[in-house]
């Protein structure tokens, strides 16, 4: 799969914890160490 490296890569993802799940967008960052989620969706699932 080849993404275009001029614009952000938004990809449609499904977080899953212990309370359910949500589907969220999230920024695809292929340097990153570590992923940042919102407080709202955290306590949501779980």
């Amino acid at each position: 799969m080849k993404f275009p490296i001029d614009v952000p890569v938004v990809l449609r993802v499904k977080l899953t914890g212990p309370k359910g799940s949500r589907e969220c967008d999230m920024l695809l960052d292929t340097g990153a160490m570590y992923t940042a989620v919102s407080w709202d969706i955290m306590k949501d699932i779980g």
